[in-house]
């Protein structure tokens, strides 16, 4: 009997024939291990994804949510909130405060990747964790350096344990809350400080955007940070690679993106499987 249980470290490491049987045999899935229905058409997900009075986020969209957040995000919650949220966030996005972020990413990007000038291989965690740290900081406009609140060490151990889970129970423990709340007051301390006194990044953006008098509050915009899905400490491992002589390898950067790299790219790169998967 066909079992798809999302938890189970096998399908993490290897989950594409998961999916196709899902596909083939069971495009509407009841997973008992997840407790949740599965659906893996792309027709029957586009149709799911426009029909929010049947398919309806309000409940929440990951397996084990944060307290307080299911329905008071943009992915998890139905209109009018979820247009109110979007029209809000957009300011954020708009074409004129994306570019203000170019130089400073292009920054951070010569000055990581310029240290592997010469080199013939190179260490991928290493080097896309610095990257994807110093990225993230300098997109949202995190206090660095002298302003810094508390050291990005803390920072980053907060942030990577708040999205664990209890490998047992498979649900929040008090570790992970307590990261979250502590988060929370971070977050709440950094918004307040753009606030006062604005600067050309997401967290600086995400607190002015205004429309009508209608802005985001402090847990809307903490909220949206976390959304945004990249965060420090992530791993990196292979999980597909092309016939031989056949490009891309794709690489995962902590279970949230996948980067195609082609073979002459692959070639430099050193990878540090996480434990149990087979780079």
């Amino acid at each position: 009997m066909f079992s798809f249980d999302p938890y189970s470290p096998a399908v993490d490491a290897d989950p594409f024939p998961s999916y196709k049987r899902l596909r083939d045999e069971h495009p509407c899935f009841w997973s008992p291990e997840a407790q949740m229905w599965i659906l893996s058409r792309y027709a029957d997900i586009v149709s799911a994804g426009q029909d929010w009075q049947t398919y309806s986020s309000a409940s929440g969209n990951l397996m084990t949510e944060l307290p307080g957040r299911a329905g008071a995000t943009l992915g998890s919650s139905d209109p009018p909130k979820h247009d109110r949220l979007r029209g809000l966030i957009q300011h954020a996005f708009m074409k004129r405060n994306l570019l203000a972020l170019e130089e400073p990413i292009r920054a951070v990007a010569q000055e990581v990747f310029g240290q592997l000038q010469g080199a013939t291989t190179f260490d991928f965690k290493d080097v896309s964790s610095q990257f994807t740290v110093k990225v993230l900081m300098a997109a949202l406009g995190l206090p660095m350096g002298d302003e810094a609140l508390v050291p990005e060490q803390e920072v980053r151990e907060n942030a990577v344990l708040m999205v664990q889970s209890d490998a047992r129970t498979r649900a929040k423990g008090p570790e992970h809350i307590a990261a979250y709340n502590w988060m929370q007051d971070y977050a709440g301390r950094v918004i307040a400080m753009r606030r006062a006194e604005p600067r050309n990044d997401l967290i600086s953006h995400f607190a002015l955007a205004e429309i009508d008098g209608d802005r985001l509050d402090d847990r809307e915009v903490l909220l949206r940070l976390i959304e945004i899905g990249f965060l420090p400490g992530e791993t990196v491992r292979v999980v597909a690679k092309a016939r031989v002589g056949r490009e891309p390898v794709a690489v995962r950067l902590g279970g949230q993106s996948t980067f195609a790299l082609r073979e002459r790219e692959a070639a430099l790169i050193l990878v540090r499987p996480i434990a149990g998967d087979a780079a």
